[in-house]
């Protein structure tokens, strides 16, 4: 049996078309990232409502207490939310990762970024999976 769902679930019902098509995904580092530099970016060419996966975290390097919650999850140029970063060098843990629903217009870009400046010696490390769900207008 085909599933359908019900219109009071689905994401700006009547407006977006189910969509199936493959994940696209990225993964990038900097070491000491400026203000704003993006460590991993994505293009997504079809506006529609997409699960976003991400991966973030301090790899191994010199990190200060400035660069614990210092990446930033962005759509274009609005920020999203900010992201944790746990120092695997100083025992933090894996990586943080997390999902996200969001909406996103046509040749949008969602990407991972340093909010601030970095510690000089501090390894930014994130990836990116995005899963179309709908798409539309």
């Amino acid at each position: 049996m085909a599933y359908t769902p019900r219109t009071s679930q689905v994401p700006g019902a009547g407006k977006f078309t189910p969509y199936v098509l493959d994940s696209t995904g990225s993964a990038g580092q900097l070491v000491g990232p400026g203000a704003g530099a993006k460590l991993v970016e994505l293009k997504l060419t079809n506006a529609g409502y997409y699960e976003i996966q991400v991966t973030a975290g301090l790899g191994i390097g010199t990190a200060t207490n400035q660069d614990e919650l210092n990446m930033q999850l962005a759509v274009a140029t609005t920020v999203i939310t900010s992201l944790p970063g746990l120092s695997v060098a100083a025992g933090g843990g894996a990586p943080a990762r997390m999902k996200f629903y969001l909406t996103v217009a046509a040749n949008d870009s969602v990407s991972v970024r340093a909010n601030a400046a970095a510690t000089a010696t501090a390894v930014y490390a994130a990836g990116l999976i995005a899963t179309p769900l709908y798409i539309g207008p």
